[in-house]
Formats: C-alpha cells, sequence, structure tokens
C-alpha cells in the first residue's frame, strides 16, 4: 500500500462539527470567526502570553505574591534599621553636646583626688595641701609629747621612697645590700649621702640645691663625738629643689594630712595591710632572712603615698630633741643635737614601730640595710 492509498480517520471541528483536515481540532471558517467567548486562536494565544507575563519565573502566581509580600516585610525591615540608627546617632550627638557643655573638668593627675591647678602636679610627687594638725601623742613613747599643734605650708612629697634605680642614674652606683630590682628601695645610705643625691638630683633637673654642703669644713651644731664626717650642711627651704621632710612634714604626709582617718598605720589599722615587717618579710627566728620589698607594693595612704610605714627606715631632715609646746609654724627642728631623725619603720621592725607618730634616731653618718630615704620639694 503506498502512502496515496493511506486513510486517515475523519476529524470534525470542534466548534460547528463540520469536517476538517486531519490533525486540526478546528476548521478553517472557526480559526478565524471570533467564538462566544470573544476569543479566537490569535486573541488566546495573546491572552495566554499576557497572563505568562504576570506569572514571576520558575512559579505560579501564588509564589509570585508570596515573593511580593517578602519584598515588602524586606523594605519594611531596611526602614527599620535606618530608623533605628537615626536614633542612636541622634542619642550620641545629645550626649556629646551635654559632656562639652555641662560637664566639669577632669581632676589632674598628681594630685591624688585634691583638685589643683596645673601648678599644683608633678610627676611620682603627691601635692599635699598645708593646714594645721596635732602633732606627737599622749598614750606612747615620752618623746613624742607634748602634743602640738602645727601648721605647716603647702609641699611635695614623693610617692615612693628613693629607688636604687632612681639612685643609680644619679649616683653611677648602688650602696645598697639588697640588690637584684631597680624597684627595690635604695638603703645602706647615710644622712649625708642623701643630702648630697638630692643636690644632684636638682643640679641634674636644672633646680636650685637646697643644701650647702662644705666638706671641708667640720659642723659645730653636731655635737656627736662618733660621727667622723661631719660635713657643714646648710638647708636653704625656700629652694625649689629636691630635699629631705622635716620631721613635721613627714609626720603630716604620714598621718594623711587633712585626710587622715586616724588609722594606727600610714593607711589602715592593719600592719598587714600597709607594711613589709618583722612577720611578713621572710625573717626568721635568727634574725636573718628578711629583706626590703619593691616600693608600692602595700596599701597607700589616704593621700596615696605608699611605704610610709615599714619596708625601709625614712631619714628626715631634723635634729633629734625634744618637742616644743605651743604652736609651731614650719618646725625644722633643733639647730644643733647628736643624731638625725628616721622614721616610719622597716621589713626589719615589729609592729609597734610602725605606727607614723614614732620617733627613732641614728648617727648621720650610719647607714644598715633597713635605711633609705625619700624626697621633698617646696612648693
Amino acid at each position: 500500500m503506498n502512502n496515496s492509498e493511506i486513510e486517515f480517520p475523519l476529524k470534525y471541528c470542534e466548534k460547528c462539527g463540520t469536517e476538517t483536515d486531519p490533525g486540526s481540532m478546528f476548521c478553517n471558517k472557526c480559526r478565524s470567526r471570533p467564538d462566544n467567548s470573544g476569543s479566537s486562536d490569535s486573541a488566546i494565544s495573546e491572552k495566554k502570553n499576557e497572563e505568562s507575563e504576570k506569572i514571576k519565573p520558575g512559579g505560579n502566581h501564588e509564589a509570585g505574591s508570596v515573593e511580593a509580600v517578602a519584598t515588602a516585610e524586606e523594605r519594611k525591615k531596611k526602614s527599620n534599621i535606618k530608623y533605628y540608627l537615626a536614633s542612636v546617632l541622634l542619642i550620641l550627638l545629645i550626649a556629646g553636646a551635654h559632656k562639652i557643655f555641662f560637664s566639669s573638668p577632669d581632676t589632674p593627675v598628681g594630685s591624688v583626688g585634691t583638685p589643683a591647678s596645673s601648678a599644683d602636679t608633678l610627676p611620682g610627687f603627691v601635692f599635699i595641701q598645708g593646714g594645721t594638725f596635732l602633732m606627737g601623742s599622749i598614750e606612747n613613747d615620752s618623746d613624742e609629747k607634748p602634743v602640738r599643734s602645727v601648721n605647716l605650708s603647702d609641699f611635695f612629697i614623693a610617692k615612693y621612697e628613693v629607688t636604687q634605680g632612681l639612685w643609680k642614674s644619679v649616683m653611677g652606683n648602688n650602696p645598697s645590700l639588697c640588690t637584684g630590682d631597680d624597684n627595690l628601695p635604695v638603703e645602706s645610705v647615710t644622712w649625708y649621702q642623701a643630702v648630697e643625691f638630692c643636690n644632684k638630683l636638682s643640679e641634674k633637673e636644672g633646680l636650685q640645691k637646697v643644701y650647702r654642703i662644705d666638706k671641708n669644713l667640720k659642723d659645730p651644731n653636731n655635737n656627736n663625738e662618733y660621727d667622723y664626717v661631719k660635713w657643714q650642711v646648710d638647708c636653704d627651704f625656700k629652694a625649689d629643689g629636691y630635699r629631705l621632710p622635716t620631721e613635721a612634714e613627714w609626720e603630716y604626709a604620714a598621718k594623711g594630712g587633712s585626710r587622715s582617718q586616724g588609722y594606727n598605720y600610714s593607711g589602715s589599722n592593719n600592719a598587714e595591710d600597709a607594711a613589709w615587717y618583722y612577720y611578713n618579710s621572710g625573717m626568721k627566728f635568727d634574725y636573718s632572712g628578711s629583706k626590703p620589698h619593691p616600693v608600692g607594693q602595700k596599701q597607700p595612704n589616704e593621700l596615696g603615698i605608699y611605704d610610709m610605714s615599714g619596708n625601709v627606715w625614712e631619714w628626715c631632715w631634723d635634729w633629734y630633741g625634744d618637742y616644743s609646746s605651743g604652736l609651731q609654724n614650719n618646725p625644722t627642728g633643733p639647730y644643733s643635737g647628736s643624731f638625725r631623725v628616721i622614721r616610719g619603720g622597716s621589713f626589719y621592725s615589729g609592729a609597734s614601730e610602725l605606727r607614723y607618730g614614732l620617733r627613732e634616731v641614728n648617727y648621720p653618718d650610719y647607714s644598715y640595710r633597713y635605711l633609705g630615704f625619700r624626697l621633698l620639694r617646696t612648693k
């Protein structure tokens, strides 16, 4: 059978029922005539195309609606974030303006909480505002009597005892017996070495020397027959250089100045908190093993000064003598004597020797490993 003999089944138009070409759903007449719905094949095709354009790729109408809702939510979130950031920025601007226009100035560094001008600051020193205080004690050693009123001018006192590092930088040597750390207090220094150090440090920093030292003259006011040095040393308390504190200045600073809380020791009623002394410095029953410790490790006193109880005894300017009664203005001690005053106790001391009111003495030319000093400058 050849192709011309193949018979196809009859096909009828689905609209009008008339016979149509095999494989065609509609006759030629119906394909070109609008139906009751007003649609033709081409119109239907165009409508489908329009509807397909409304549907997002890869989804249907429902998916497109969900994506549209999601886009709206994102816009809303972005709007909220912008609003939040704007609010934070406004708060920060208001806070900054308040700080600039309404805050008070910071307390100057070095004044230890006391409002002061720039002239009242000095690196490594604490500014002590002068005032009147009761010096001495009616309950303890007899040489602490009578209790007297003492009026002092402003001064600066070192926050720490003179360290071995500072000594070496000025003197080029180290007399200390306990070494190994530049932050250890310098010790084994005589009173004469201490005042000589003060002058050399003043000279190094371009300040006025406080002491006039004549090594060729014997001090006529030195009554100690066992002192073989006896340099003639005079003090200009108005000079701006470094010097030793007077006994009154030392006690006023040690007890906390105008901020004193009346503690037994400098900064605390507990010796363990305030000081390196016999019971916590490694001493054994045979008095061996004890040693000084790096400065500034114990609790400071009310003014922020360290180690005024314990660690090493500290030289003062004064000759040792009886207290005078009545009001004293910037007392500097007796004109003559045999011993210079030392204060504060040491790592070698018991707790009773840590009281800031206790007075002790030594030969001016005496040195030992528990004896150091602290610097002061007149304001």
